[in-house]
């Protein structure tokens, strides 16, 4: 496991964060200045990093100048109020998460175990959008790839690739949501993706 980076000045949010973690990781180095960070980073280039979105005045050209010097730190930047741009902003740079600074326990764990794979974590409602917006949907008909679904099962993905909740799509499938959930793992198996977004990927 690499070593958690807890990097704010704020005395709340890093209680917040301690109180988060500390039941499950011990290798948590606590980080309030830019020196120290630096310093840090020097010693353990491959970490995640929790950063507060407080912590530098221009934070995106900061994060651009850590993941250029350290390039296998693995940034989960934490923002006080998420927004869809500013995430997608960030994103190209090579963070690895975005996510609200008071992020649930249960949540910011899960981050932190997606992140240390290398993998990138978001949060549910930025997944949603971000398949609304690179979704350019084809005829479900003429897509090869799909021809190993069953009709319901071709339907569901049509759904999903329009950024469609299971909530919503257990609704307009008449369907219960564990219903949806099987579909979905067997989609996503026979389609060989792991995730929403590179499910909706298939009807660009």
């Amino acid at each position: 496991m690499k070593k958690i980076l807890l990097c704010t000045n704020s005395e709340n949010l890093l209680e917040h964060w301690r109180e988060c973690i500390i039941n499950v990781y011990s290798n948590v180095i606590i980080i309030n200045t830019e020196k120290g960070l630096l310093k840090t980073l020097d010693d353990n280039p491959e970490s995640i990093l929790l950063l507060d979105c407080n912590f530098f005045i221009n934070s995106k050209d900061y994060v651009r100048s850590l993941i250029e010097c350290y390039s296998k730190v693995n940034i989960l930047f934490m923002d006080d109020c998420p927004s869809f741009k500013i995430g997608k902003e960030l994103l190209p740079l090579g963070i690895k998460g975005y996510a609200n600074s008071r992020l649930s326990s249960i949540h910011l764990l899960q981050a932190i175990s997606i992140i240390n794979d290398d993998k990138v974590w978001l949060y549910p409602e930025f997944v949603q959008k971000l398949i609304q917006e690179a979704s350019v949907i084809s005829k479900v008909e003429d897509n090869k790839d799909l021809d190993l679904l069953t009709n319901k099962e071709k339907q569901l993905a049509l759904l999903v690739s329009r950024g469609y909740s299971n909530k919503i799509i257990a609704l307009k499938l008449d369907i219960t949501e564990s219903t949806v959930k099987v579909h979905l793992r067997s989609i996503f198996k026979k389609l060989h993706v792991t995730d929403r977004l590179s499910l909706a990927l298939i009807f660009r």
